[in-house]
């Protein structure tokens, strides 16, 4: 279980294929930290659930499934990228953003990146598949950060970030065009599922 508070950027250094699947390795310090992330934990990387499988020397190794790359942007990703990262909360720490799973839900496209005063509007389209889930003034995470919807137009949700989310997550380098991971409101998504199944038993 995560947050969507993004505690550092890491860089995509390698990535190798393995069978139908990818291991990655991303340069962090979090892997020179030996109380704060070892083998088999956890790692939320652009919001993805990931499990460390090697880690030291500064490097973070994770494995993914084709699952996992037929539904995340990470078939587009590529050597050098900025990846967020967030290891999963203890639960003796304190919760801020939202419960985020690591499990996406699907992709959005960046419609627009409008900067002003102390806050940027992102807009990004959702498939109508995830447009359930979403709510004005709710919750969502786009590629693991934690943000508040602001307005939601057509197909399209805004949300606003303040600079210091900007400045410390990869949204600081993304641009118009690109895709990014959305994961919609746990709660919301049960919400749904359960009315869906209360209407079918109807």
């Amino acid at each position: 279980m995560f947050t969507g508070l993004v505690e550092q950027t890491g860089q995509l250094l390698r990535i190798d294929p393995q069978n139908t699947g990818r291991r990655l390795a991303i340069r962090t310090s979090l892997a020179d930290d030996p109380t704060g992330i070892a083998i088999g934990d956890s790692l939320a990387v652009n919001g993805i659930c990931l499990t460390v499988v090697a880690l030291g020397g500064g490097i973070v190794e994770v494995e993914a499934g084709p699952e996992t790359l037929s539904r995340t942007t990470m078939g587009e990703w590529h050597k050098g990228r900025l990846l967020n990262l967030e290891r999963a909360m203890r639960a003796d720490g304190r919760w801020g953003g939202h419960f985020v799973s690591g499990h996406i839900d699907g992709m959005g496209r960046i419609s627009a990146l409008t900067a002003g005063g102390l806050q940027t509007t992102l807009g990004v389209v959702l498939p109508e598949s995830l447009l359930c889930c979403v709510v004005d003034k709710g919750s969502i995470a786009l590629d693991g950060v934690s943000l508040t919807v602001s307005a939601i137009r057509g197909s399209t949700v805004e949300v606003a970030m303040i600079p210091h989310t900007r400045e410390n997550t990869v949204f600081r380098v993304l641009r118009v065009g690109e895709r990014v991971n959305v994961e919609t409101d746990m709660l919301g998504k049960y919400i749904v599922q359960y009315l869906s199944h209360r209407k079918g038993l109807s």
